[in-house]
């Protein structure tokens, strides 16, 4: 395991509170944040930088790995010596609403201990087929959403979602998906879209987002530049999207504007190529070829296209670096050097973590990276812009204030799963039914006493 970083934040946070604002992107830096970016070391803004997630976990005495559900002696002793910036939760991390609530407020305190800078506790809480929080309202998802018609009902989706994550403590969801879903053989996205035109799908994201933001939760809009036309799934693969730029701004890139300019305060990036936007080849460490930079680790995509021509000002995060996408053709130390020249500002899952002796990969990371900036391979003034987008994030949303007495275990109880939020679902779903096809007038069904109806259902569950 790393040395203990030394927290020396306490003046910072000592400083008087900044009244909580409306975020587009992020604003103007404040004097708290200058002041805690001031006091922190560079290993410190290294891990700033870092998601990390303990989606399992073996501890010393025991023989086999299993689901991390409740704080160990180990995992506490980690993130307070180290100052990630957020820790990522799984489906089997958030399983029942008491058991999400105390690990939440564990992993704060632990976060928190000597004066240190709470998390972003995120998860992939899209609805649908993606959702984490075992007991919570699952939703239709986006293209029952979509299918609706109707951008309200987008709004309270979200809104079911920021009420159920922010009564646990889980600040951040790593959603809307914005891909446009222009290609029917996708393998990852589908169901996860809104659909295939554009402008609606950006005009279902900001509702989404404006529902989230009721309850102070940060929306995620994903994958950037577009992940809807491809056929390979970047969790296995190093899919490719050979389009122009004018094609993309005129389809894929719609929605991000949209989100943009509606506040969305996170993107994240895809580890797709798109060699039109960047033909750019490096040398890999790994394969000992050169290799091409897929969007997640092309400065051209991330700091030239996102952050300068459509003007994002927030937080740029990576899909998970542990994906094909990247792994299969970058070490981990290059591929996160290679991700935070390209402007990323939080990088997801930079390591896999399940034990104390995989505490040595990601120190083999931090390492890597603090070398590189010291032999100037990456600016230091790259590490500041980052870590000042996500303090930021943080100070707007209140986050650099987290206290456990403002949480309360029976308002979770109340909120996640309520019967409120399943009828809303239920509401959703009626709507969302689409009659694609009406041969011979078949429906409306004329089902009578000895009718027999035979019920498909794509999981025994889903009933």
């Amino acid at each position: 395991m790393g040395k203990r970083m030394k927290k020396v934040l306490a003046s910072a946070m000592s400083l008087s509170m900044v009244a909580s604002m409306a975020m587009s992107g992020v604003s103007a830096t404040t004097s708290r944040v200058d002041s805690l970016l001031s006091n922190m070391s560079l290993r410190q803004k290294i891990t700033q930088m870092m998601m990390v997630d303990f989606r399992q976990w073996k501890t010393a005495d025991e023989e086999a790995k299993s689901d991390f559900t409740k704080m160990n002696s180990e995992v506490q002793k980690i993130v307070e010596d180290y100052d990630f910036g957020s820790v990522i939760f799984f489906a089997n991390n958030i399983k029942e609403t008491e058991q999400s609530f105390n690990l939440t407020m564990d992993l704060q305190k632990a976060a928190t201990k000597d004066n240190g800078i709470p998390l972003l506790i995120t998860t992939d809480q899209e609805g649908g087929i993606v959702y984490r929080l075992g007991s919570g309202t699952a939703l239709p998802g986006n293209m029952a959403l979509g299918a609706t018609g109707d951008v309200n009902n987008a709004k309270i989706a979200g809104e079911i979602i920021g009420s159920e994550l922010s009564s646990l403590g889980i600040n951040t969801t790593l959603a809307p998906v914005v891909d446009v879903n222009n290609n029917a053989n996708n393998p990852v996205i589908g169901l996860r879209s809104y659909g295939e035109d554009a402008e609606m799908v950006g005009k279902m994201a900001s509702a989404e987002i404006e529902g989230l933001a009721e309850y102070n939760v940060i929306g995620c809009a994903k994958h950037f530049p577009g992940h809807g036309d491809t056929a390979t799934d970047s969790h296995y693969g190093l899919p490719m999207v050979n389009k122009s730029k004018e094609e993309l701004l005129n389809n894929e890139l719609k929605p991000y504007q949209v989100a943009i300019n509606q506040g969305i305060e996170m993107i994240m990036s895809a580890h797709i190529l798109y060699p039109q936007l960047d033909d750019t080849t490096v040398h890999s460490d790994k394969t000992g070829k050169e290799e091409k930079l897929p969007s997640t680790l092309s400065h051209k995509i991330l700091t030239d296209l996102l952050k300068g021509e459509m003007g994002f000002n927030g937080v740029v995060v990576t899909d998970a670096m542990n994906m094909a996408g990247i792994a299969a053709t970058y070490d981990e130390v290059q591929a996160v050097k290679l991700a935070i020249n390209a402007g990323v500002d939080l990088i997801c899952m930079p390591t896999n973590i399940t034990c104390l002796e995989d505490m040595s990969k990601l120190d083999a990371i931090i390492d890597g990276v603090e070398k590189a900036v010291n032999d100037g391979e990456i600016q230091e003034s790259r590490l500041d812009d980052a870590v000042t987008r996500v303090l930021t994030l943080k100070e707007n949303k209140g986050i650099l204030d987290w206290k456990e007495s403002n949480y309360s275990l029976e308002k979770a109880l109340a909120t996640v799963g309520c019967d409120e939020n399943r009828a809303k679902e239920r509401e959703i779903a009626a709507k969302a039914v689409t009659v694609v096809k009406n041969e011979n007038n078949t429906l409306p069904l004329n089902v009578t006493k000895k009718s027999k109806v035979l019920l498909v259902a794509a999981e025994n569950n889903q009933r």
